[in-house]
């Protein structure tokens, strides 16, 4: 529910991009939460994953700001 609302702010392929870091959080905290255990590899992979997307997401331009576009009006029909 909360990607949908911040497709409203956000372009739809930089908020897609940003879920490929879901797999280092949910690895991050399963080694806080439950003792997991994280190897080189996966820390380096999980680094490298985030500062990706990091990179790519600080060169994508702003989306112009959605809270000030104006609504059409409705259509209302007389009866």
């Amino acid at each position: 529910m909360a990607i949908g609302w911040a497709h409203r702010y956000a372009d739809v392929s930089l908020s897609s991009l940003m879920m490929l870091g879901v797999p280092v959080f949910a690895a991050a905290a399963a080694w806080a939460m439950l003792g997991e255990e994280l190897g080189p590899v996966q820390i380096a992979g999980g680094l490298l994953t985030l500062g990706a997307i990091g990179m790519v997401v600080r060169r994508s331009p702003a989306p112009p700001d959605a809270r000030f576009e104006t609504v059409p009006e409705p259509i209302v029909a007389d009866v």
